[in-house]
C-alpha cells in the first residue's frame, strides 16, 4: 500500500502545478465588471430620480423641501397627510382671505391714458376715480353710476357690476386726518393692521344700506381713506334701489390701503383724468 501511495505522489508531482494564472485573471476581470455594473446602475437610478424631479418642477413649479424629499423617496416615502404648515388650514389671524376673482372686463371700461409729468399736485376727484378704477378687483365686469365730491376732501361714488349683480361703493379721502384715527373693537367694529403696517377699522352700520360696511385705513402719509360698501344703490328720487355687496371686506381693505390713493397725484394724470371725466355729477 505504501509503495502505491509513493508511486502516485511521484506521478502527480511530475505533472506540475495547474495553470491558475488565467483563472485568477478571469475572476478578477469578472469581479471588476460586476462592480462597474453595480456602480452604473446606482448612477442611473440617481439620474432617473433627478430627471423625474426636474420634469415635475417643469409641470408644477419649484418644489419645497418636504415635496423634494417625497419625490426622492418615491412611493415608500410618501407622507400619509399634508406636511404641517403646507396643507389646507385656517387663515392667519386678522382680515379674512380675499375671495377668488375672475379676469373678465367689460368693453366699456373707462381708461385714463398715462401722461405722467413728474410734478405732484393735490388729489382731485377725477384723478381719484381714475385711480380707483385701476385698483378694482378683476371680478368687476362693468362700472358706472359715477359721482364725485370735489374740494379739499375728494371722494367718488361708483356702481360695480359682476355676475352676482350691481352694488354701490364710495371712496372718500381726508388729507391730514390719519393722526386722528382710532379703533376700539366692539360688536360692530373690528381692528386690523394691513400688510404695510397701516391701521384698519372695519365697522358695520345696520339699517344704513348706503354705508352698510365702512372700512377706514390710516395711511402713513397722513391721508385717511374710507371705503363705504352699500347694500343699495344711490337715491333715485324716491328710494334707494336694492343692490349687492360689491366688495368683500378684504377687497375693501386692499382698496382703502393702496398707496396709489394718496393726498398728492401726478399733474399729468390729474389733467388726463379731468379730460376723461369732465362733468362728474355731485355726490350727495
Amino acid at each position: 500500500m505504501n509503495d502505491f501511495r509513493t508511486a502516485l505522489a511521484r506521478e502527480l508531482s511530475d505533472q506540475g502545478a495547474p495553470p491558475l494564472g488565467d483563472l485568477v485573471a478571469t475572476a478578477t476581470r469578472d469581479g471588476r465588471r460586476v462592480r462597474r455594473r453595480r456602480r452604473n446602475l446606482a448612477a442611473l437610478g440617481g439620474s432617473a430620480a433627478a430627471l423625474a424631479a426636474a420634469v415635475l418642477v417643469l409641470l408644477v413649479g419649484p418644489l419645497g423641501p418636504a415635496q423634494s424629499a417625497r419625490v426622492a423617496a418615491g412611493p415608500a416615502g410618501t407622507s400619509a397627510g399634508p406636511t404641517p404648515g403646507t396643507g389646507p388650514g385656517p387663515a392667519p389671524s386678522g382680515a379674512p382671505e380675499p375671495a377668488p376673482t375672475s379676469t373678465v372686463r367689460g368693453s366699456d371700461w373707462p381708461r385714463v391714458p398715462p401722461a405722467m409729468s413728474g410734478k405732484r399736485v393735490p388729489m382731485t376727484a377725477p384723478a381719484l376715480l381714475a385711480t380707483v378704477l385701476d385698483l378694482l378687483p378683476r371680478s368687476v365686469e362693468h362700472v358706472g353710476g359715477f359721482a364725485a365730491a370735489a374740494g379739499n376732501e375728494p371722494g367718488v361714488q361708483l356702481d360695480l357690476t359682476s355676475g352676482r349683480g350691481t352694488g354701490m361703493v364710495r371712496v372718500l379721502t381726508y388729507p391730514g386726518q390719519a393722526g386722528a384715527f382710532s379703533c376700539r373693537p366692539a360688536a360692530d367694529t373690528q381692528c386690523y393692521t394691513d400688510g404695510m403696517g397701516q391701521p384698519v377699522r372695519v365697522s358695520t352700520v345696520p339699517g344704513n344700506c348706503v354705508e352698510n360696511t365702512e372700512v377706514a385705513v390710516a395711511h402713513q402719509d397722513g391721508l385717511l381713506v374710507t371705503v363705504l360698501v352699500g347694500t343699495c344703490l344711490a337715491w333715485d328720487g324716491a328710494t334707494n334701489p336694492p343692490g349687492i355687496t360689491a366688495l368683500t371686506v378684504p377687497q375693501a381693505i386692499a382698496l382703502a390701503g393702496d398707496p396709489s390713493i394718496s393726498a398728492q397725484v401726478d399733474s399729468g394724470l390729474a389733467a388726463s383724468a379731468e379730460r376723461t371725466f369732465p362733468h362728474l355729477p355731485e355726490l350727495h
